[in-house]
């Protein structure tokens, strides 16, 4: 799966948890340059994205989540 595919995957799953289409999400996106991407919006995220995508993430994967880029890069990895 590419990048832009987990990307893609990425931002449909935040605007379920968020309720919302999210326009303009790339790689350098921030928790805190989203509406409404709170504490308990990122665990819902981080289950969507563990559904969607067929993975788990641990503490410390989730703890170094800083911006979309590395959420697409976390899962990029463990999809190989």
């Amino acid at each position: 799966m590419s990048e832009t595919e987990i990307l893609t995957g990425v931002g449909a799953a935040l605007g379920e948890v968020l309720g919302r289409p999210v326009a303009g999400l790339g790689p350098t996106t921030r928790q805190e340059d989203v509406e409404g991407w709170d504490s308990l919006a990122q665990i819902q995220l981080v289950l969507a994205l563990g559904k969607r995508f067929g993975v788990k993430f641990t503490t410390r994967e989730v703890m170094d989540f800083t911006d979309v880029g590395s959420i697409v890069a976390s899962i990029g990895g463990k999809l190989g």
